[in-house]
């Protein structure tokens, strides 16, 4: 993740995953799709190093209140991660979880992955025993205190807003502070360039949730408070035809963890911090804010945008319906299947001379449709052509059996030049009646060219 390397963000809709619930939906401000979680800064880019990909077993947390039971259907994506509901009290078949409760795969997801897993959207997550809390309050090591350094403005700041006496109230004054010093949601951002967290802070003061989080959980490590960089998905996008939810690449977020002693880690949001007047589109207002009503103009939609917004739920319904029944035609349902057709037991074996057998069924049956007896139509364009041949033979001109219309026309007109015309004629007629379309209009002139010749 590197805030203030990208200028515009795109609005991408293709499909991330879908999600079935087996129990009640959670409210949209606990819907937080946990991805990849970044410790590592370097002063422009969050990073979380690929090395620690090894199972955690002993990494235990309490939920609270009712669990969460849901199947997602991930798309592939060729990385390691996989997608959960903020926490995964299960693990599915070979995944793990990393030391910041990621989700991680046994191998890259590189084709459509169904998974179950039930979570807590309400926890405590303590702190994880193998792993000292130093390295969630490190910043580059070029950062100082003096004045014109990297992060000397955001060093003064924290001294301002930093509360001695709870870090509670620390967390507080910095989302106060987001909130209340004209600070914007904007797809279209400044680029940042030597010292993006101070440009971000006090000189540009608008960017999505990248900037949001990386400056807030750094204002956290400058209070002493350990904080990380949670990325992944928010929200989501009821199906009304077969009530799942569908996740889009839109739906990208970035959050902050940050460790209360008391608490153990606990999420922030500060995107969330933004007045809705100060998003600059309405579509993410309504994402980010989920306490806001739609306004009204936006119910004033025509009958194509409504009609376009059914087509597109059927269409992903479909999609939808069809990679389940990918995903589910498992072992069971094979034998099922072909119980049903009479065949109790198939082996690789059995089932490729099935195959083999069907494939000479059809075809034989495409061969004998070619090759049966001609229609009504084409027998009288054949008998008519007979005919021509008979009045031939009177003058010993034999088609050749091997000889075709066109070749044996050519050789006639050299026995008959004063019949070149009628000769051509009757012989493209034929070959159009019987190769190309049938037409009624031809076969008379045809059947008219053979009697006068």
């Amino acid at each position: 993740m590197s805030p203030g390397r990208i200028s515009q963000l795109s609005d991408n809709t293709s499909v991330a995953f879908r999600v079935k619930f087996n129990s009640a939906i959670p409210a949209t401000n606990k819907l937080y799709w946990r991805g990849p979680v970044m410790w590592n800064f370097d002063g422009y880019n969050w990073t979380s190093p690929s090395n620690e990909r090894m199972a955690i077993t002993s990494y235990k947390f309490t939920g609270l209140g009712e669990k969460t039971d849901y199947s997602i259907t991930l798309q592939p994506h060729n990385n390691y991660w996989l997608f959960a509901l903020d926490l995964p009290s299960i693990l599915p078949n070979r995944s793990r979880l990393s030391a910041n409760m990621q989700l991680l795969s046994m191998s890259p997801v590189q084709k459509l992955k169904r998974y179950q897993l039930n979570s807590y959207t309400h926890y405590i997550l303590p702190a994880y025993s193998q792993i000292t809390m130093q390295r969630y309050l490190n910043l580059p090591e070029s950062y100082s205190n003096e004045p014109g350094s990297s992060l000397y403005k955001s060093r003064r700041l924290i001294q301002q807003l930093k509360d001695s006496t709870s870090n509670q109230q620390t967390v507080k004054n910095v989302l106060n502070y987001f909130a209340t010093q004209n600070f914007f949601y904007s797809r279209t951002p400044p680029l940042l360039y030597n010292n993006p967290i101070d440009e971000f802070l006090f000189d540009t003061k608008r960017g999505y949730c990248e900037h949001y989080a990386s400056s807030f959980t750094v204002l956290m490590r400058l209070a002493g408070i350990p904080a990380r960089v949670v990325t992944g998905y928010q929200g989501g996008e009821i199906n009304p035809i077969d009530n799942y939810m569908t996740i889009r690449q839109s739906d990208a977020h970035a959050w902050s963890e940050v460790f209360i002693k008391e608490k153990g880690w606990i999420r922030i949001d500060p995107t969330a911090a933004i007045p809705p007047g100060n998003i600059e589109n309405t579509a993410d207002a309504l994402r980010l804010n989920s306490s806001l009503k739609k306004p009204a103009h936006l119910f004033e939609s025509s009958w194509l945008s409504q009609h376009m917004k059914q087509m597109r739920f059927a269409w992903d319904a479909v999609n939808n319906r069809w990679n389940q029944w990918i995903l589910g035609y498992n072992n069971k349902r094979q034998k099922a299947f072909f119980a049903a057709i009479g065949i109790p037991e198939i082996t690789w074996q059995g089932l490729s001379q099935l195959l083999f057998s069907i494939l000479a069924v059809l075809t034989g049956l495409l061969a004998f449709i070619v090759f049966s007896k001609p229609s009504k139509k084409q027998n009288e364009v054949q008998n008519n052509y007979l005919k021509f041949l008979k009045k031939l033979k009177k003058y010993n001109l034999v088609k050749i059996k091997s000889e075709g219309a066109h070749n044996f026309g050519q050789r006639i007109i050299i026995k008959l030049p004063e019949h070149k015309n009628t000769i051509e004629q009757i012989t493209l007629l034929y070959q159009q009646l019987r190769y190309e379309k049938y037409n009624e209009k031809q076969l008379k002139l045809f059947k008219k060219k053979i009697k006068y010749f």
